[in-house]
């Protein structure tokens, strides 16, 4: 098969450069980060929501709740890793208006205090953790590095919080939390369908017992991602899995695998295809031992998400994708629910 079926995107995302928005939002500099109601990139962008997503799969594989998102803390987390960015230089509870010293307790208000400070609707504390270095600031990546340290990992896994806000910009990245729920309902998001427990076999195709979950879905631009979805032809989709890790493997070198199905009307049976290192499609003769890796030599985090494709389909097909990873003496760990994508 000559035609590329699906590609990874590792496209960047670039910062507005208009002055205003339809919505009235404002490019903010200087002292408008402190002041201003309103300004582009308030909101959550695809990988703070992904990383908002896996912040609260971490937590729940761990027993406890998820965090409910809020749009204040969000505010104020971006309003932050642009004060980092344009004023300060490097990661620090302070702001450019409001000096901290963590030896002087009265100074500490400028971390607690900054939802009311930037005149938010958030009514309590805010506390915050952050991180710098823009290799970082993929989602799997600053999970890792949050959860290494002992004191960060704490704060993800606090039983209290009922509010968190995530902000990204150019090499910073925080995250705020508080313990009192947001006055402001939280944003809707487009959450990943869940495919259930994943499948499991050894390099004889024996079937293993898995505790590894999966989620993952097509999306039609911003819509709500579905694991089942119908197009037409030459429609932009977007395809991402996540999975789960079963604890067993967590921290064990693995390969993560993407392979699938693909049927054209009339066609006796499907083809099996599967995806390089390289984004490249080549056959598959469906063993183990042939299956390339997407990505080789993977530390096993316990959450990990995957942009699987942005594109379109130009031709009448059945798509069904799967994902998931290979350890070096097996098993072979997927989604047994796959994603699947039909073009009328």
């Amino acid at each position: 098969m000559k035609r590329k079926l699906f590609a990874i995107s590792f496209a960047s995302l670039l910062g507005m450069t208009t002055t205003h928005t339809a919505y009235g939002q404002v490019e903010c500099h200087g002292a408008q980060i402190l002041t201003e109601k309103h300004c582009v990139g308030d909101g959550l962008e695809p990988k703070e929501i992904r990383l908002y997503e896996m912040i609260n799969y971490y937590r729940i594989d761990r027993g406890l709740p998820p965090i409910a998102q809020s749009p204040s803390l969000t505010i104020v987390a971006n309003r932050h890793v642009r004060d980092f960015d344009q004023h300060l230089g490097f990661v620090t509870p302070a702001w450019s208006h409001c000096a901290y010293d963590p030896g002087v307790q009265n100074t500490w208000h400028c971390m607690t205090n900054a939802p009311q400070r930037l005149g938010t609707a958030y009514p309590g504390n805010g506390y915050e953790i952050a991180q710098a270095n823009a290799y970082k600031i993929l989602p799997d990546l600053a999970l890792t590095e949050f959860s290494r340290s002992n004191h960060y990992n704490a704060v993800l896994l606090n039983p209290d919080w009922n509010a968190l806000g995530v902000g990204t910009y150019k090499g910073y990245l925080v995250l705020w939390f508080g313990k009192e729920p947001d006055t402001l309902p939280p944003s809707k998001l487009p959450s990943l369908p869940d495919l259930g427990q994943g499948g499991a076999i050894d390099n004889h195709h024996q079937p293993l017992p898995t505790l590894a979950s999966f989620l993952g879905g097509t999306s039609l631009g911003l819509r709500p991602y579905e694991s089942r979805l119908v197009i037409n032809p030459f429609e932009v989709v977007n395809i991402r899995g996540t999975f789960l890790a079963d604890s067993n493997h967590v921290g064990k070198i693995a390969d993560l695998v993407v392979y699938a199905t693909f049927q054209v009307p009339n066609s006796p049976s499907p083809g099996f295809y599967m995806m390089n290192e390289k984004g490249k499609i080549q056959p598959w003769d469906q063993k183990n031992a042939s299956l390339v890796p997407f990505r080789k030599d993977v530390t096993l985090p316990k959450v990990q998400d995957l942009k699987l494709y942005n594109g379109q389909f130009s031709t009448p097909l059945i798509l069904q994708v799967y994902f998931g990873y290979r350890l070096p003496e097996g098993p072979l760990v997927v989604n047994k629910q796959p994603i699947e994508v039909t073009v009328k």
